[in-house]
């Protein structure tokens, strides 16, 4: 049986291409249901000295339009506010970016073996998709530094564990945090231990 290619990833692409768009279309799809899913009023949390959630994810969704318009025009994407926008409405606007960005990226080759965004084939349409997850990623773990329930979901969790971004200290320290905070979320509760006087020779707690 064939393997199910994702209709935007063009069936001439490199498996490199082919791979770092898939990777482009999860997390733009993850990052759209995590906005999805956080209720309005948890946009205004934020860590000591840190950005708000919701500057985490307006920050995130800008910078997915500004490549949407440079790949493929300003008339792609609608004109908003991103900064005013609420929980809903930014999810729609980083669907409609990321929707125009694999678009571009996988429509047919031109002449010389470039896309109608000017991009050329193959190496650097796969560094462009790369270069956008990263985007993502990086905005996520802002999002989860403001939101430790972040934490609990499996892909925010991949972002974190697998992701490597070894020039940006930033991301670095950031990371460090975020599995700081993490291994204190999922420690075991401690068992409490009874009093000398409230135990038997056998360990047991006496009753009464």
């Amino acid at each position: 049986m064939a393997a199910t290619r994702h209709p935007l990833v063009p069936p001439a692409a490199t498996p490199a291409v082919r791979a770092a768009l898939d990777r482009l279309v999860i997390d733009g799809a993850h990052l759209i249901d995590l906005l999805t899913e956080v209720p309005e009023e948890r946009l205004s949390a934020a860590p000591a000295g840190g950005a708000s959630a919701r500057e985490a994810v307006a920050a995130i969704v800008t910078s997915l339009r500004a490549e949407a318009e440079r790949l493929a025009g300003p008339a792609a994407i609608a004109e908003v506010t991103v900064a005013e926008l609420p929980a809903p409405e930014l999810a729609t606007a980083a669907m409609a970016a990321r929707r125009a960005i694999t678009q571009a990226l996988s429509a047919p080759m031109g002449e010389a073996g470039r896309l109608p965004s000017g991009l050329i084939w193959d190496a650097s349409q796969a560094a462009e998709c790369v270069q956008l997850s990263g985007v993502i990623a990086r905005g996520v773990l802002a999002f989860a530094a403001a939101l430790p329930e972040l934490l609990d979901d499996p892909l925010t969790l991949d972002w974190i564990l697998f992701q490597r971004f070894p020039e940006d200290p930033e991301w670095t320290a950031r990371r460090a945090t975020l599995l700081a905070t993490l291994r204190e979320r999922t420690k075991a509760p401690k068992k409490r231990k009874l009093p000398k006087s409230r135990k038997t020779p056998t360990g047991l707690a006496k009753k009464g």
